[in-house]
């Protein structure tokens, strides 16, 4: 920036003209530093077809000035990471150390370990296939219909009323529009964004059913957890009612892999490369490695073991 400091993003190279070891882009990006640190393997070619350029790599960044390598991107970047995750974990309340990172994506599996190290999380899982995982997303998600309104309603005894009559109309139309698509409604579900009277900012709270009560209730523990603290005696607002109408969930049976004789794969003094699709189940890999696949790349920093479940996941833990 004007004042010295690298900065990495918001701006993207995209896949035109993308990083400068794709052979077409000029300008250094997070790509060319992983490939420079040896964490993307370079003799991989993208899509079968195009060769990664370590040199060209290697030049981008060296224009960056003083002090500026390959290592200080990747700090920036998992640290602009660390920032974001913390504020929908940590900051959320949330204890990491009960948690699994779920890393997806083409890159993803890159910073990953750094990043559970740096939040305090414990395992690391990579699905199978992280690069489309979105995708496996999207088939094995219910189809659904959601409908909200605005109240301000205060939750007390007067409000009763009111609350039932709008869920009553909110659960109609969800069902309504989920139907008019050819789809029966299996389930609802509720929620609703609530904060305490004087508050300018809400918290959604989700219930099994939309009483008074319930939301009370749930807002209380989700404002204690979030905020350390709650009002168990304050008045409660709801800003918003939303139902959701749910279809039955797709069944999906995701294949298993086939069990190997359970093998250590670790390094010899330099990065060990594997290539995922020779790993079987009870496989383990120590770092430091890189793991290939044609859709992303998985870098364990030393002091990380990683070990293929039935299923073809990687279970990645510091040791």
């Amino acid at each position: 920036d004007v004042g010295g400091a690298l900065v990495v993003g918001p701006e993207s190279a995209g896949a035109d003209p993308g990083p400068a070891c794709y052979g077409t882009g000029t300008q250094p990006t997070v790509t060319d530093a992983n490939l420079v640190l040896g964490r993307l393997h370079a003799e991989q070619r993208l899509g079968e077809t195009v060769a990664l350029d370590l040199e060209r790599a290697r030049l981008a960044l060296a224009g960056l000035g003083p002090g500026a390598n390959a290592e200080a991107v990747i700090d920036v970047v998992n640290a602009n990471m660390v920032r974001s995750l913390s504020r929908v974990s940590l900051e959320r309340g949330f204890d990491t150390r009960e948690f699994t990172l779920v890393a997806f994506g083409g890159a993803g599996p890159l910073h990953a370990c750094a990043l559970a190290e740096q939040l305090g999380f414990r395992r690391v899982l990579v699905p199978r296939f992280p690069g489309v995982l979105s995708a496996l997303g999207m088939l094995t998600a219910p189809e659904a219909a959601e409908q909200t309104q605005s109240l301000v309603l205060t939750l007390s005894a007067n409000a009763s009323s009111t609350l039932r009559d709008s869920a009553t109309i909110l659960e109609r139309a969800a069902r309504d529009e989920l139907e008019a698509a050819g789809v029966a409604a299996r389930h609802i579900l509720w929620s609703g964004d609530a904060r305490y009277l004087g508050q300018a900012h809400e918290l959604r709270v989700a219930v099994d059913s939309p009483g008074l009560d319930a939301f009370s209730t749930a807002f209380h523990a989700s404002h204690e957890k979030r905020f350390g603290y709650s009002t168990p005696d304050g008045p409660v607002e709801l800003v918003t009612l939303r139902a959701r109408a749910e279809a039955d969930r797709p069944d999906v049976v995701l294949p298993e892999v086939q069990a190997g004789p359970s093998r250590m794969f670790a390094p010899t003094g330099e990065m060990l490369v594997v290539d995922r699709g020779n790993l079987a189940a009870g496989d383990r890999v120590a770092g430091e490695a890189t793991i290939f696949q044609p859709d992303a790349t998985t870098y364990l920093p030393p002091g990380w073991v990683a070990t293929v479940d039935g299923f073809g996941n990687l279970l990645a833990e510091p040791v």
